[in-house]
């Protein structure tokens, strides 16, 4: 009775759970009782394991609900598998990233082929989203040449399309500012939605590569235009002087202007196809200092909705940033909000962590969470426990205004 009435209770599954697990603990207590240890501790296990299906499967649903997860071009063993397990656990979208600013994992007829993959990856993953009954969102990685082959580095670098430091020097990251580099992502956009079965795209890496950058001639130019005038002490009045907030306004726009093309290119080649941006999670300090704007993206309709990494096993420190972006947002576009499960420099060590984050996800307005990243010990480890109670109901790729 006691089972009943407590907020466990509500869910019949729940119940079932933890009557079975009461019940076993009660036959444990009569063979302890009379001696029978050796058959106790043969039922020490599965009354335990009864136990915290009840727990877990006391977690509620919510629906509708953005459920994602960040994703390689592979995943282990295989996609199909990789979607049947997040398919039978009720979520709706993966988000694989499927090519840089310098190399593609498809078959693509405007970046060249990674020398690393002797396939298709996209359409292998795209016929195992639509076996499944999940959406696939491939992540272009914008802005960076991330894992290119050296020789199409150097060719990047020597064409002047890489951004230029204050030093003089170029690393692996596209200037917006370069015609050449705005119109191969928007090329890039319009083949992968052209020529795969998927429902949008994600924008990733979609920034400058730090507060220093880009200070290439093109940029110089672009800069004194906007402010109608000659910059004489370049780039000194940019970095450290009395240009520096609107140097960094003007890259702000630099990056808004290129994501308007973007949106414009996706209405244009497939209607209804949802555009979201992985952006840094800070937002009174990280827009500036890498030129994005999330919520003036959110307030142009830019956006579908957005994934900020909030990528911390501090509890209190998440909900302080996913509080904050939904107060931003005021609901002008749906925030998933990012955990970083399996992160650089963030790790979540049991599925209750993350069970705590998608809970306070929740509770502060988002729409829904992507998870970083998709991997064997998340399949293994932490979703059969979500499944059972935070994602047990069905949901569409919607949220609520």
């Amino acid at each position: 009775q006691a089972w009943r009435d407590s907020p466990l209770g509500a869910d019949p599954k729940a119940w079932q759970y933890a009557k079975r697990a009461t019940d076993m603990a009660y036959e444990l207590s009569h063979l302890v009782g009379q001696g029978r240890m050796g058959q106790a501790m043969d039922r020490v296990g599965e009354t335990r394991q009864l136990a915290l299906h009840a727990y877990w499967a006391a977690f509620p649903s919510r629906v509708p609900e953005i459920r994602g997860v960040w994703g390689y071009p592979t995943a282990t063993p295989n996609w199909d598998t990789a979607m049947e397990k997040l398919a039978r656990a009720n979520f709706n979208v993966v988000f694989p990233y499927v090519c840089s600013g310098g190399v593609a994992y498809y078959r693509s007829g405007v970046l060249p082929f990674s020398s690393r993959a002797d396939r298709d990856l996209l359409a292998e993953a795209a016929a195992a989203a639509q076996r499944h009954g999940v959406q696939l969102h491939p992540r272009i990685l914008a802005l960076e040449a991330l894992f290119a082959d050296q020789q199409v580095k150097t060719e990047l670098r020597k064409a002047g399309r890489l951004m230029v430091s204050s030093k003089g020097q170029s690393g692996d990251w596209l200037c917006p500012n370069d015609p050449r580099n705005r119109e191969q992502l928007l090329k890039t956009v319009r083949e992968i939605l052209q020529r795969y079965p998927v429902q949008g795209v994600q924008l990733d890496y979609y920034r400058f590569d730090s507060t220093d950058t880009c200070l290439c001639g093109r940029c110089r130019a672009a800069f004194q235009k906007s402010l109608g005038r000659t910059v004489t002490r370049w780039p000194e009045e940019v970095l450290k002087g009395p240009l520096r907030e609107q140097f960094l306004g003007w890259r702000q726009e630099v990056l808004t202007e290129l994501l308007r093309e973007v949106r414009a290119e996706v209405q244009a080649v497939k209607p209804g196809a949802l555009l979201s941006v992985a952006c840094f999670p800070d937002w009174d300090r990280h827009p500036r200092g890498f030129g994005q704007d999330p919520v003036r993206w959110a307030e142009e309709g830019l956006v579908d909705f957005l994934c900020p990494m909030n990528y911390t096993s501090d509890q209190n420190k998440f909900k302080a940033l996913v509080g904050t972006q939904v107060q931003r947002l005021k609901g002008k576009t749906a925030l998933a909000a990012g955990i970083g499960a399996f992160a650089d420099g963030c790790r979540l060590e049991t599925p209750q962590e993350l069970a705590d984050q998608i809970t306070t996800a929740r509770a502060q307005g988002a729409a829904g969470y992507v998870v970083f990243t998709y991997n064997q010990r998340f399949a293994d480890e932490f979703l059969p426990w979500i499944r059972l109670g935070l994602t047990s109901q069905e949901s569409p790729l919607e949220w609520r205004r």
